[in-house]
């Protein structure tokens, strides 16, 4: 347990050499790295958890960092549609157009590709931010209003759809297979810096993205320190803002208004389409204008001496308590404060999880036909689950209901198909148990909740009649 921890921790920091990267090129083979730092994430998560309860924060919330997870799923199981164009075009700009070839074990070609991969991460980053059409996609990112380790789980799915084309110029020198690694391993990189527990980190803050530099980013407006692993491009490049004080404000400026994962997903693009409607000119450069409509305008510079500069002293320790938040962060009503309900979307939350783990794991002996069944699965899951986040409306209840018998009935045909073939038999026997316990917990989730909600509504009558028999007595004395 404790090799398998100190393994993924080594990957979460960079921590695989060119020789490890060559041996698994030479057999033509890539790590499952995502599924090796699951484990990792949930304990780097708790960890945090409690230190942020030792320095008086309040790190999560339940409901944004569900929203979180599910959009992170979501992303993980959709963006597989895309994986297939991604890797096809940088492999034929290898085979046709490279331009040198260096050994794979090299640690010169090991750091070119970690500065490669890293400046294409940069501007990736940075037009993502620049232009609306892309902001639909990397927004999802941008959308937690709680910043922690859980946020930098929070993706969105349309990224994936153009992001491979900033990654294609380092397919002139990094064969395939490096590249993967290295793409890999920039990603899980970013995931320790999403968090406020941890202050400046001195001389590290020169060269290397930190919890510091990416809260500047988070916290809005947010367009600056747009690097994965290094923060050296943002200062060469003059995009860099240094933290005076931790903020406990994030988030988008037009706040989402549900948790609601595939809303979330289209909801810049819907702001887009509403401009649309209410524009009256709809000729061909009125629509070639949307797809180069700027949100952010940054200067192009070249500014190699900044890399040299001291980064400025903070106004205020970065390890102490962050000035307090000054806006209302999204929630749900009051039923989703009971601790049944609390439990159930807990309960929800680990089958969405394991549907994304065993989607990953058995990818390949899936055909196409059941990949597409387990994302549609997952897609009306997190939706609901998101929208039960919001409260339990009448919609939702009647949504979670049916999705509930559904599910049921899915998961009892599916284990009599298995009786032909036996390549998911255990999966679907413990798909069918947890349908059952899914349907038995939100029956009893739906009237627990009620009466938890009569009864304190009860209290509130009760409460307000003793008040203005209170008031009655002091009037008359």
């Amino acid at each position: 347990m404790l090799v398998e921890a100190a393994k993924a921790m080594r990957i979460m920091f960079y921590g695989v050499g060119p020789q490890e990267m060559a041996e698994h090129a030479e057999a033509e083979h890539v790590p499952a790295y995502l599924l090796h730092a699951i484990p990792l994430f949930v304990l780097m998560m708790a960890a945090e958890f409690l230190v942020g309860l030792a320095q008086g924060k309040v790190v999560y919330r339940v409901n944004d960092t569900i929203a979180s997870v599910l959009l992170g799923s979501l992303q993980t199981l959709v963006g597989s549609w895309f994986t297939f164009v991604n890797v096809a075009a940088y492999a034929f700009i290898y085979e046709h157009l490279h331009i040198v070839e260096v050994d794979p074990a090299s640690w010169t070609l090991w750091v070119a590709a970690v500065l490669g991969v890293e400046l294409g991460y940069y501007w990736l980053h940075r037009t993502a931010h620049e232009y609306h059409v892309l902001w639909i996609g990397h927004s999802v990112h941008h959308s937690g209003e709680d910043y922690n380790l859980g946020t930098a789980l929070r993706q969105g799915v349309l990224q994936s759809a153009y992001g491979f084309i900033f990654m294609l110029p380092v397919a002139l020198y990094v064969p395939p297979l490096i590249f993967a690694h290295h793409k890999a391993l920039n990603t899980l990189f970013q995931f320790w810096i999403h968090t406020t527990v941890v202050g400046s980190l001195g001389p590290i803050e020169y060269i290397f993205n930190t919890p510091s530099h990416h809260r500047m980013h988070h916290r809005p407006p947010g367009n600056c320190n747009y690097g994965g692993v290094l923060i050296v491009y943002d200062r060469l490049f003059g995009t860099f803002v240094p933290e005076d004080e931790q903020k406990d404000t994030y988030g988008l400026a037009k706040q989402y208004t549900t948790f609601d994962p595939v809303w979330a997903n289209v909801e810049h693009g819907r702001r887009m389409l509403a401009n649309i409607g209410r524009n009256k000119v709809h000729d061909w450069r009125f629509y070639l204008s949307l797809l180069t409509k700027r949100r952010v305008k940054h200067k192009m510079v070249v500014r190699p001496l900044e890399i040299l500069k001291p980064i400025p002293t903070p106004k205020r320790s970065l390890w102490g308590p962050a000035r307090p938040n000054t806006r209302t962060r999204l929630d749900g009503d009051t039923s989703t404060r009971s601790f049944t309900f609390k439990l159930y979307v807990a309960y929800l939350l680990v089958g969405a999880m394991l549907l994304t783990v065993v989607t990953l794991s058995l990818e390949s002996e899936f055909d196409w036909l059941e990949i597409m069944c387990a994302q549609l699965l997952g897609f009306a899951n997190f939706c609901i689950l998101g929208r039960l986040l919001d409260g339990l409306t009448p919609l939702t209840t009647n949504l979670n209901t049916g999705r509930v018998l559904v599910l049921l009935c899915i998961t009892s045909w599916l284990r009599t198909m298995s009786l032909r073939d036996h390549r998911f038999d255990k999966i679907l026997e413990y798909a069918q148990y947890f349908a059952a316990l899914d349907a038995l917990f939100w029956f009893i989730t739906v009237r627990l909740t009620a009466r938890e909600a009569s009864f304190e509504k009860d209290v509130v009558v009760v409460a307000a009649g003793s008040a203005s028999k209170s008031d009655v007595k002091s009037k008359s004395i």
